[in-house]
């Protein structure tokens, strides 16, 4: 009896100093934005875009022209100013057109893969806090339960001590409801610090190092889905960020294949000089540069080559994360139905009014009509009833999470 007492007393210490941290209510929506803004890998993602952009920035760049000063024929004595000819030239030279245009095409399709990629990251991210903010609620609603039973109890214990002063009740009617009160009491401490323990790891999952706790604000309710289950999936599978990501791939790649067949064609300079000759003549000098491509080259050959297959690989990546995506989205989409299926199950049975079973069986109790071990069942069973609805509501926002994470759905 000392050893539980000690037990009890560390539980409690340990739920106490958790309840002694500072707290803060919070909202879903607010623990996402903090979550999303926070996050290191986010922020890394954020700055890829960056990247991206500058590479597109790179890859629109024309080549610098060159200007040169030459002196030819020089005399004797190597005096350059007394040389025969004396040219001050500009050269610019130009890419075919399509070779800019296709590394710019090239650099684009990263960018939108990089902010992709940022989408997919925060969906996947707020599901995991979205998941966590439902176990917070479960947890605070847990709790809440076990005081009202305790609570209930207790209005049994005064009607039980009422019947055995009187003599209508047993003294072992007194005992049982002690002991189912002590009972509570400690699934209370339980569910206290679980409550605890679910809040910390909200707070870790928002990623937040400030020494503070947060207090769900929003209600676990419950939305069932309305749609045609394969409407659904096919509606899923075109907002998934990951089949965006392999149709940019694809993009890219036909780009890459655009800019090797490029290769082929022949590159431009133009220049221009102004020309000095002794004794006083001047002249404009214009040059035209075309090069010349080598058609049986390997190098362009291999090129097209390595761009092709890359592209068939990309098509082949398609389709296989096309089947995956379904696949993933299926199996959430089942899970969210099935838990659905067992919420509204347990709304059936609440609206045949359970709680106002428990009122009839305390009346019938009072007066004598039905024994403690009966009014016990029938408690026991109310309070089972709504710990199952409440932990069916749980499982099917957990489900929801984890549609939305495989779904990839846009962040509301």
């Amino acid at each position: 009896m000392k050893l539980h007492f000690l037990v009890v007393c560390a539980l409690w210490t340990v739920v106490e100093v958790g309840y002694a941290q500072t707290t803060k209510n919070i909202t879903l929506h607010d623990a996402i934005a903090l979550g999303l803004e926070s996050n290191p890998s986010i922020l890394q993602a954020i700055q890829e875009i960056r990247s991206a952009k500058g590479r597109i920035l790179q890859a629109g760049k024309i080549q610098n022209p060159e200007f040169g000063i030459s002196f030819n024929e020089v005399p004797s004595g190597y005096k350059v100013g007394s040389a025969n000819e004396k040219d001050i030239s500009i050269t610019q030279s130009f890419e075919y057109p399509a070779k800019r245009s296709g590394r710019i095409s090239i650099a684009t399709t990263d960018e939108q893969r990089a902010q992709a990629s940022v989408e997919q990251m925060k969906t996947r991210i707020a599901a995991g806090i979205k998941k966590a903010y439902v176990d917070a609620q479960y947890a605070v609603i847990s709790v809440q339960i076990i005081e009202q039973q305790i609570t209930m109890l207790r209005d049994f214990q005064q009607i039980v001590s009422n019947k055995y002063k009187t003599g209508e009740s047993k003294y072992l009617d007194v005992l049982r409801i002690e002991i189912e009160t002590a009972r509570l009491q400690n699934d209370l401490l339980g569910a206290k610090n679980n409550y605890v323990s679910m809040q910390t790891i909200l707070k870790n999952t928002i990623g937040d190092s400030a020494n503070i706790l947060y207090t769900p604000m929003d209600s676990l309710t419950f939305s069932p889905i309305s749609n045609n289950k394969d409407s659904l999936i096919s509606s899923y599978i075109e907002q998934s960020h990951t089949r965006m990501l392999a149709e940019i791939k694809i993009k890219r790649e036909e780009n890459l294949l655009s800019l090797a067949r490029t290769n082929y064609y022949p590159d431009f300079g133009v220049g221009l000089a102004y020309q000095h000759r002794t004794p006083s003549n001047s002249f404009l000098g214009v040059e035209f540069k075309v090069s010349v491509p080598l058609w049986y080259w390997q190098e362009p050959q291999g090129l097209i080559e390595e761009a092709s297959a890359q592209l068939s690989i990309a098509e082949l990546q398609m389709y296989s994360v096309k089947r995956k995506i379904r696949n993933n989205i299926n199996i959430a989409l089942t899970t969210v139905l099935s838990t659905e299926q067992q919420v509204k199950n347990y709304e059936q049975i609440l609206q045949k009014g359970l709680s106002e079973i428990m009122d009839v069986a305390l009346s019938q109790y009072r007066n004598n009509q039905i024994d403690l071990l009966n009014l016990f069942d029938i408690y026991r069973t109310q309070r089972e009833t709504r710990a199952e609805y409440i932990r069916s509501v749980a499982n099917y926002q957990r489900a929801v999470a984890d549609l939305e994470s495989a779904a990839e759905l846009p962040i509301e």
